[in-house]
């Protein structure tokens, strides 16, 4: 029944509405007129259910009901604008928070590609490099020069490499 579910509706609305940062005056207005209107429509219904139609038709005349049902739906407008005010504003809000997020992923891939690059190098100059000319050394003992340089640099454990086969070699 709409006249038992309608208090909760509007108690519920004017709760979300409070939560949403509303004025007061805004949230509260659409009932207040729905009330107004409703207490002069029950009067009107009233007066044609006890048969006093010329109470009713005078009712009806002043055109009382439209007026307040005009104000019903001028204050469901402009609570309505003030939604969607805040929706456009929560919009743009949202917008400039997603960008920031795209912008600080790029730059966390950025980094972290970099990083990568970083350590690439890194070992590459360290193991690749220095293994690469062990090996061609290596070769060249192994042909039987044994008086080819064997390179000492690099990562401890490929100047541990280059020491073993100069051991082997001496």
């Amino acid at each position: 029944d709409a006249g038992t579910e309608l208090p909760a509706l509007e108690a519920e609305l004017g709760e979300r509405l409070t939560a949403l940062g509303a004025p007061p005056a805004l949230a509260q207005a659409p009932p207040r007129a729905h009330d107004a209107w409703r207490a002069y429509a029950v009067d009107q219904l009233d007066q044609v259910r006890i048969g006093n139609l010329q109470r009713a038709t005078e009712l009806w005349k002043t055109l009382q009901g439209k007026t307040l049902f005009d104000q019903v739906r001028d204050a469901v407008q402009d609570l309505d604008a003030w939604l969607d005010t805040q929706q456009q504003h929560d919009t743009r809000r949202a917008d400039r928070l997603r960008t920031v997020l795209s912008v600080t992923l790029a730059l966390v891939v950025l980094l972290v590609l970099g990083s990568l690059l970083g350590a690439s190098l890194v070992l590459w100059r360290s193991v690749t490099l220095p293994l690469g000319r062990l090996a061609r050394a290596t070769r060249a003992v192994a042909d039987g020069d044994l008086a080819a340089p064997l390179p000492g640099g690099g990562a401890p454990e490929v100047r541990g490499l280059a020491a073993d086969v100069q051991a082997m070699r001496d």
